[in-house]
């Protein structure tokens, strides 16, 4: 692409404000983004007049990557279901770290930044009743007590999930910074993956407590 010419899409500005995020951080400014890419502060400004309004872009961006995975992603057979579901959060992990510096931004928002939180409660009320047919499906299979649906058991069941999955990505920045992520991955999946051992049956605690979180 040639930057002279104006040709500066709404795409490349999101695919490199991505990678400017992630490796200088949150507190970089509208100008010194433009000045990371080399482009007037206008051409970024002509799309997003907000960093918050660029970050909620690129929120959505992250819900397009993940809805592409989820709905794309097959599973074999009902005797392995725990083991694929574990597989997907591996890719679902990939993209969360991919888009880190929204993950990050959206853990610390507060109302005062309406548009994201309008980004964050969308995605929450439609993951809330897939989180629960996904926990129906695992109690079916007889990998769940069925107890885990009840009140206020599924609450605090989902809160402990939603967190885990959620947070490795601040964690990460925060404490594991000096290791790659693919040094770390395993041990955050492993985590995500314990969250079902409260209720989980013998087959369950079996599959979590056997496999080998690295090469999912």
């Amino acid at each position: 692409m040639d930057k002279k010419k104006g040709s500066i899409s709404f795409n490349w500005i999101i695919e490199n404000c991505i990678e400017t995020f992630n490796s200088r951080g949150l507190d970089i400014t509208l100008n010194q983004l433009a000045s990371e890419l080399g482009i007037s502060r206008g051409r970024i400004s002509h799309y997003f007049p907000t960093k918050e309004l660029l970050l909620v872009a690129i929120s959505q961006e992250y819900e397009k990557n993940l809805e592409a995975i989820t709905s794309s992603y097959k599973f074999s057979t009902k005797e392995n279901f725990l083991v694929e579901q574990l597989k997907l959060y591996s890719l679902v992990m990939d993209n969360q770290y991919r888009f880190r510096c929204v993950m990050i931004y959206a853990a610390g928002t507060s109302s005062s930044r309406s548009e994201m939180v309008k980004q964050i409660n969308n995605r929450f009320s439609g993951s809330k009743e897939r989180f629960r047919l996904l926990t129906v499906k695992l109690t079916e299979l007889g990998y769940l007590d069925k107890r885990v649906l009840e009140s206020p058991n599924f609450d605090v069941f989902r809160f402990k999930f939603i967190t885990v999955f959620t947070s490795w990505v601040v964690h990460y920045e925060l404490y594991d910074k000096d290791k790659t992520y693919q040094e770390v991955k395993s041990i955050y999946l492993e985590a995500i993956g314990s969250c079902f051992l409260s209720y989980a049956l013998p087959k369950a605690k079996e599959i979590i407590s056997t496999i080998d979180f690295s090469t999912l």
